[in-house]
């Protein structure tokens, strides 16, 4: 695998440059300021929810490579977005204020963003979760990755 590119931040594998995200998160600043700091580490935004019946939509449906999940969305949780997350096999983060505790009880070994965030954690996060996607591919007998990508 390659590594550093001309990113500002010289851990980022180039190989991750360009890789689709999906974003849920209901606040208009942090979703903003995630949508940059993923545009600055060269990610995509695949798209964006800030409802849960729209996350779970996006979610079972949308292209993309991985998914930054805010915890709570105007009071409801987002836990049917994380099942419908694993039901596909996409690899996702939490992102939240309130630290491992505040995640779903069945999701508490998923990956967590803290809030506030540093622009370096969460290109380091990033690439940790869709490195592991690629090793868990990589691992398929061949014939099955189409499906297992697409589910």
């Amino acid at each position: 695998m390659s590594e550093a590119n001309d990113s500002p931040y010289g851990w980022q594998r180039s190989d991750m440059v360009g890789r689709r995200v999906l974003v849920v998160e209901d606040d208009d600043m942090l979703r903003a300021l995630l949508e940059d700091a993923l545009a600055q580490l060269g990610y995509v935004v695949a798209a964006t929810a800030t409802r849960v019946e729209k996350a779970v939509e996006v979610a079972a449906s949308s292209d993309f490579d991985c998914a930054i999940l805010d915890v709570d969305l105007d009071g409801y949780s987002v836990s049917f977005v994380a099942d419908t997350l694993v039901a596909r096999g996409m690899p996702f983060l939490f992102a939240t204020g309130h630290g491992q505790a505040g995640l779903p009880e069945h999701h508490r070994d998923r990956p967590l963003l803290q809030k506030p965030f540093r622009i370096e954690s969460l290109g380091r996060i990033l690439e940790q979760v869709l490195a592991a996607r690629v090793t868990r591919l990589q691992r398929l007998p061949s014939g099955v990755i189409g499906h297992a990508e697409h589910q």
